[in-house]
């Protein structure tokens, strides 16, 4: 069996926190990119793993959003488009990030949930 994680450094997070739940309580979004470790066998567990490490933060441009409320959010593609080209020439993989202000708040960081 795979097991898949992904990784953040503590900055990452913490700007991806920022970015997502922002004081107005309206969904927001951003793009991961994300280079791509494949361990076959886990020295600890013996099994495949996984693992995408996050390289780069990038928030969806206020600008692009089409609409946005406590939700759901709509934007533009050009941005993703822009991501999506980076992370292929890169050799990375492009993920979306969106919040859910009504939820539960997810802490990276520290790998729990409020």
């Amino acid at each position: 069996m795979t097991t898949y994680s992904a990784t953040f450094q503590a900055a990452q997070a913490d700007e991806l926190q920022r970015l997502l739940h922002r004081e107005d309580g309206c969904e927001h979004a951003a793009y991961i990119l994300f280079n791509k470790a494949d361990i076959h066998v886990d020295p600890w567990n013996r099994q495949a793993h996984v693992k995408y490490l996050a390289a780069k933060i990038v928030p969806v441009p206020d600008e692009q959003v089409i609409e946005s409320t406590p939700n759901l959010i709509s934007w533009q593609t050009a941005s993703f488009i822009r991501c999506l080209k980076e992370a292929t020439a890169n050799g990375q993989v492009l993920a979306i990030a969106h919040s859910h202000p009504g939820g539960p708040k997810c802490l990276l960081a520290a790998g729990r949930r409020e």
